[in-house]
């Protein structure tokens, strides 16, 4: 088999499907916890200049809460999202820099690519972090790296 381009091989193994399988009896508790982690961030941060969230999902959406990704505007916010993802490792806080880079700027997408640029797109995956947020995760942390993101903004 020839391989003309990345990708991932995302078959589960016994034990794999098995965890799964379990979760699901735990799942609607899980997004209930995300959720909470996903409003003490916006309720936190929502004054915080620079920082910003997408709209609030739409009613008729079962949003999983996977992701807090933020938007940070280096100019209000006085620093990069990736002087910020450096920063935020210095008080052991790790955040994500995903949907970076655009997949069309990738070389092995350059024969399959948009031929218009994405400037919108490619300014947005530049911005954007996402927060730390998992179902263990505690409101008191969650406080704690609000507290630091209002910090590091001030200084």
């Amino acid at each position: 088999t020839e391989v003309v381009m990345p990708g991932t091989n995302a078959k589960m193994n016994e034990l794999q499907a098995l965890m799964g399988s379990m979760m699901l009896n735990y799942m609607d508790m899980l997004i209930e916890k995300k959720k909470r982690i996903y409003e003490i961030y916006q309720e936190r941060l929502c004054d915080v200049v620079g920082i910003s969230f997408s709209p609030d999902p739409e009613r008729n959406v079962d949003y999983n809460y996977a992701y807090v990704p933020a938007l940070i505007n280096e100019h209000e916010f006085g620093m990069s999202r990736n002087e910020l993802h450096e920063k935020l490792k210095e008080y052991n806080i790790f955040s994500r820099r995903y949907f970076y880079p655009l997949l069309n700027d990738l070389s092995c997408y350059q024969s399959v690519a948009v031929s218009k640029p994405l400037t919108v797109a490619k300014k947005v995956s530049e911005q954007i972090i996402t927060l730390p947020t998992y179902a263990d995760l505690s409101e008191d942390d969650v406080h704690k790296i609000c507290d630091i993101l209002s910090k590091i903004r001030t200084h």
